[in-house]
């Protein structure tokens, strides 16, 4: 007599939760005639679409991959994870089939915690003074519990000086980024970024330290015509809006992008944006009298 497969729930594993480092069992409980073969699969959860089959052995499952080769999976009813880390994360899914009518399948989601781990993309970032800065550091855990920013031992809240935001990267990472305005003297000094949770608590610190403006650098453009002609000067910045500066006069020209009708005199060419010390070249433009002109040819 043959009987098709069947899953018993009540004897089956349902959703688990572990730490990093333990031990779990799953269980597929099933029956039939003949006796269903049972495979698993595993899904990660932030791709739900790809599935994956578990290598078995007589000690259980030790490790888990991200990309496992399909077809490789031996039968069981109990799948046993040795050292889970967090990258077991995901649906585990048993298919059970012996040939008769359609097979059956259970879906457990096993979700494993971890201590906060933080990564600093930078220690030290350099910033004038009155200019605005922005630090950030990546966090990663599971569950993500308490973050914050510190300084001097004081924990920084969002206002007008300050302010702090979250944003999601991954299943477990999230960048804690702090926007300081308005930098002053005591701005400077170490930052810490610190995170905890249930399972512990990690802590990273970067530095802010003062840099200056940067120094102009000057060159001489002569032209070979008379006053008023077009002359042609290459923008040093053309991604950026380009301010110019003639004899102490503030006055739009555009230089980056293409040629100006220009009167002789001082023309500082500056690219800036909001969190870089502004660049700047010192071009002075000198048109020849006309007699100077003649006179060379």
């Amino acid at each position: 007599i043959s009987v098709q497969p069947t899953l018993n729930a009540d004897l089956s594993s349902r959703d688990k939760t572990a730490k990093e480092g333990d031990t779990i069992s799953l269980v597929c409980n099933v029956s039939g005639t003949p006796h269903p073969n049972v495979t698993w699969y595993r899904r990660s959860i932030s791709d739900q679409k790809q599935n994956e089959r578990i290598g078995m052995t007589g000690e259980g499952l030790n490790t888990c991959l991200l990309c496992c080769v399909p077809g490789i999976g031996m039968t069981g009813e109990v799948l046993m994870i040795r050292n889970i880390s967090r990258y077991c994360n995901g649906l585990y899914e048993c298919v059970a089939d012996n040939g008769v009518a359609n097979a059956v399948s259970h879906v457990i989601k096993v979700t494993v915690f971890f201590a906060p781990e933080i990564y600093l993309p930078t220690k030290r970032i350099g910033q004038a003074l009155a200019k605005e800065t922005i630090l950030e550091c990546k966090i990663t855990a599971m569950p993500q519990g308490v973050t914050m920013w510190r300084k001097n031992g004081t924990e920084l809240q969002t206002g007008w000086k300050y302010r702090i935001d979250a944003y999601g990267d991954d299943e477990y990472t999230i960048t804690l980024s702090l926007r300081i305005r308005q930098i002053a003297k005591d701005d400077y000094g170490v930052y810490t970024c610190q995170a905890s949770n249930r399972l512990g608590r990690d802590e990273k610190s970067m530095v802010l330290y003062e840099i200056g403006i940067s120094s102009t650098k000057s060159t001489t453009v002569s032209s070979s015509g008379t006053p008023g002609r077009e002359i042609f000067i290459s923008g040093k910045h053309p991604q950026y809006p380009v301010i110019t500066q003639r004899n102490h006069q503030t006055k739009t020209t555009p230089f980056a992008s293409g040629s100006s009708r220009i009167e002789q005199g001082h023309y500082k060419d500056t690219a800036t944006s909001l969190y870089t010390v502004p660049s700047s070249i010192l071009i002075l433009i000198t048109i020849l009298p006309i007699l100077e002109l003649l006179s060379g040819v």
